[in-house]
């Protein structure tokens, strides 16, 4: 025994208003998504900014240690600090040049991070 059915009106109208349920859900975890995206790139933009800043911090930091360096070479030389003193004073300023070098690694990567959030990396 066969049986067709040619026309089952409430089949078509949920099946309807299943496509409809999936399209609004498609379109919400669209929106999302995009603002998502919108948030992050904000982020990075603005941890690449955090960087460029510390870079010119970090360049006024050297040259400030560069003066207390030479500083102190002189009071070493004169017998009014220690080796040890100035040996301090010189590691300070190769860590403020440290500092720098890892900074412009991570603002390297703060642009990096932003390109492939953009989709362009």
């Amino acid at each position: 025994k066969v049986t067709w059915t040619l026309w089952d009106w409430n089949e078509t109208k949920n099946e309807k208003q299943l496509i409809d349920i999936q399209s609004q859900t498609l379109n919400t975890q669209k929106d999302l998504f995009n603002q998502e995206i919108k948030l992050l790139l904000e982020k990075n933009i603005s941890d690449i900014q955090k960087y460029q800043d510390l870079l010119e911090k970090d360049k006024e930091i050297i040259a400030l240690r560069k003066n207390i360096t030479l500083s102190s070479e002189s009071q070493m030389v004169n017998g009014a600090i220690t080796a040890t003193e100035y040996l301090a004073e010189k590691n300070e300023e190769l860590q403020a040049k440290l500092n720098l070098e890892t900074h412009k690694i991570e603002l390297v990567k703060a642009q990096i991070d932003y390109l492939t959030t953009k989709g362009k990396y």
